[in-house]
């Protein structure tokens, strides 16, 4: 049985009777540790307008990457310098964004088109307030 409690600001997640996760509730829902928190979290469902491949193929032209980040309310992310960040084509596919304690907590979920995006370089040209960029798949949008 998995179990979310609140307690005053603070999360504990527990999963068969013991705490595998825990700590200011922004935080950890910000950047969940533990696949079963991801799980129970789920707070975004992809819907995305093509067929996400886990794998590269010749046949698909984009890498669709997860930008997240969290900041507290007083200083927002300025969505323009993220993303000028990226010296190819971005495009937009979904966005999420959530305010949990003063902060907000919220991902974009973009396309590049290119399949070899080095993520670790990517990450080192952001602002410090993204917190994570993972790719999610590949895939061939049509537009």
């Amino acid at each position: 049985m998995q179990v979310i409690r609140e307690i005053c600001d603070q999360v504990v997640v527990i999963d068969q009777g013991e705490i595998v996760e825990s700590g200011q509730v922004w935080s950890v829902f910000s950047r969940p540790q533990q696949k079963i928190t991801q799980e129970l979290l789920n707070l975004e469902q992809l819907d995305l307008p093509f067929q996400l491949h886990q794998e590269r193929a010749t046949h698909l032209t984009h890498t669709i990457l997860k930008i997240s980040y969290a900041t507290d309310l007083k200083n927002p992310p300025n969505l323009n310098d993220v993303l000028s960040k990226i010296t190819l084509p971005v495009h937009l596919y979904q966005s999420h964004v959530d305010t949990i304690q003063h902060h907000l907590v919220g991902s974009l979920i973009v396309g590049i088109p290119q399949l070899d995006v080095d993520v670790h370089t990517l990450h080192q040209q952001f602002p410090h307030k993204t917190s994570q960029i993972e790719v999610l798949g590949y895939a061939q949008p049509a537009h």
